[in-house]
């Protein structure tokens, strides 16, 4: 098969092409077609992929060569003369796996009580505990920003799936050295911003790397490898899988249609002055624009006072549209599911939003999102998205009235207030339409 075929069927889906991050999921639709031409061109240098197991601790010789000529080989790629060198430790793979989820990760998991009020997992279910150990299962590299260290394992020589790797955590320090990224502190959608443009720029290197540096047995080999992990079963809920993998995904298409714009300087531009949302990833063409809007919620105390006695707040945060997009595409009830292109083009137009999640003695959940527009349209066609998703999550519309909409089930209720003039949608979902009503009263929601 010509060498161009093997990359773009590795393009089709994540596989090894993205080892560093996760379970392979679709890309975003529609996937951009990468045709890179890099600013420098080196000779490929191909190496033996020895079978023989590589000690561990510095890397041997023969190994140390062949990765100084992949750092040689994304530096071209990049424009990048020269680089300080990166120190580089090799562990056996259980010392490895333990080294990588030592690491501190790039953030905290989603709030349980949210996620199981917005049906992304099921009741009673907590951030799946494997979730956070994924990483250490599919890759064979990483580069560890607190120790300023690439760790490697290579217990089957330079392999394909290591030489890819490789390329990944090496990008991954390079910009590491290049800029100083700001702390996104609490804003759990600016740090899924971030991680998109970081991973999204190691992603858009390797794929590069393929097109220019991969041999055809190097493409050979990660094709075949990449088909059983294609064809395994989801062991995880959509809504976890979707997170794990936003990142490489969305930050790919992301970083791809920066380099359209003016190559690599479109790329450090964004580096020097990153995004502040997920919605900005999801619609790369929205980017540089004006802040987020900042959203605030009543205090908890008034928010529970409303809900009434045995209800606590869990958690508050931003919500965007990263978290908008999650419940109308990965809700655990198949029905409830819109098509991601529905989705995206219907959750277009986010300004900013914040939520809040409760739980109370009995173990309900409740959750409670007012989100802002930039237009009156944005609103409206988002409430035509959230329709269509209760319908599915709650059954038929309950009732209605100007500017409001409520649905009720034995699986709870969802109440709506929405205006458009006002470019905002309030919601809340409850065990009863009490409930969200008392929540959506005391949030100050849009009235009749």
């Amino acid at each position: 098969m010509p060498r161009r075929t093997f990359a773009a069927l590795l393009l089709g889906g994540l596989g090894l092409l993205l080892a560093a991050c996760g379970p392979a999921t679709p890309w975003p639709s529609p996937t951009p077609t990468v045709t890179p031409t890099p600013r420098a061109t080196l000779t490929p240098t191909a190496h033996p992929l020895s079978p023989t197991p590589t000690p561990y601790g510095a890397p041997p010789p023969d190994l140390a060569a062949a990765l100084d000529t992949l750092e040689t080989q994304v530096r071209a790629l990049r424009g990048l003369k020269t680089a300080a060198p990166v120190k580089r430790v090799v562990l056996p793979p259980k010392a490895y796996a333990a080294r990588l989820r030592e690491a501190a990760p790039p953030s905290a998991p989603p709030d349980p009580t949210a996620w199981q009020a917005l049906d992304l997992l099921p009741a009673d279910t907590d951030w799946p505990a494997q979730a956070a150990s994924s990483r250490a299962e599919n890759t064979l590299a990483f580069f560890d920003p607190a120790r300023q260290t690439l760790f490697l394992t290579a217990p089957h020589g330079l392999t394909p799936a290591l030489r890819l790797a490789y390329v990944h955590a090496y990008a991954r320090a390079l910009r590491f050295r290049e800029h100083a990224l700001p702390p996104c502190g609490h804003n759990a959608d600016r740090c899924a911003a971030l991680q998109a443009l970081t991973e999204g720029d190691a992603a858009y290197t390797e794929t590069l790397w393929l097109f220019s540096y991969a041999t055809d047995a190097d493409l050979q080999a990660l094709a075949e490898a990449n088909a059983p992990l294609a064809a395994t079963p989801a062991s995880q809920p959509l809504a976890v899988l979707a997170q794990q993998q936003f990142p490489a995904q969305w930050g790919f298409a992301f970083v791809y249609a920066l380099s359209q714009r003016n190559g690599w300087a479109s790329i450090d531009a964004a580096f020097a002055a990153p995004p502040q949302a997920t919605a900005q990833i999801l619609h790369p063409e929205t980017y540089p624009a004006a802040p987020p809007e900042a959203v605030a919620l009543p205090s908890a105390y008034a928010l529970t006072a409303a809900l009434g006695a045995g209800w606590q707040e869990t958690a508050r945060g931003v919500c965007g549209e990263w978290l908008l997009y999650l419940m109308l595409t990965a809700g655990v009830r198949p029905e409830a599911r819109l098509d991601g292109s529905d989705a995206l083009a219907n959750t277009a137009g986010w300004r900013g939003g914040a939520w809040a999640a409760f739980r109370n003695a009995e173990g309900q959940a409740a959750f409670l999102a007012d989100v802002r527009w930039e237009e009156g349209t944005d609103a409206t066609n988002f409430v035509r998205a959230f329709v269509r998703h209760a319908r599915g999550r709650y059954g038929p519309l309950a009732g209605r009235a100007y500017r409001v909409l409520y649905w009720e089930s034995p699986a709870g209720a969802a109440v709506m207030r929405y205006s458009a003039a006002e470019k905002r949608t309030v919601w809340a979902f409850a065990p009863t339409r009490t409930a969200a009503e008392a929540l959506l009263a005391a949030a100050g929601a849009p009235r009749e």
